[in-house]
């Protein structure tokens, strides 16, 4: 049976008065509840579990997704977004490098004068 087939089958029974437990959902559908697995809509990302679904939803990469999807653009993967960050920590690290040289020449110059 389908999934939504054993979805009737179970809710005319109840209707009966009987009730399909998970071994019976497992029967009629051959797969086990416990084993589905949920997905974040905004990074279509998959956790077998809500507490990793928890922890998913206060990363950094969820939040960019949750912001793409409400402009309706399609999610960035993990790794296109781990590649774009360390980019961007790289330039910003540089910059603030940079910054630090040139201010130490400064200070070198001013001190020889």
């Amino acid at each position: 049976l389908s999934l939504r087939d054993a979805q009737e089958v179970a809710l005319r029974g109840a209707a009966d008065g009987r009730v399909y437990g998970p071994a019976a959902f497992k029967d009629m559908t051959g797969e086990d509840q416990k084993e589905r697995r949920i997905t974040c809509l905004a990074c279509q990302y998959e956790v077998p579990s809500r507490e990793e679904l928890a922890e998913h939803y206060s990363c950094d990469w969820h939040a960019v997704n949750a912001v793409r999807k409400s402009a309706s653009v399609a999610p960035l993967s993990l790794r296109y977004f781990e590649h774009r960050r360390d980019s961007l920590l790289a330039a910003e690290q540089h910059e603030i490098d940079g910054k630090t040289a040139a201010a130490s020449f400064d200070d070198a110059m001013r001190t020889k004068r």
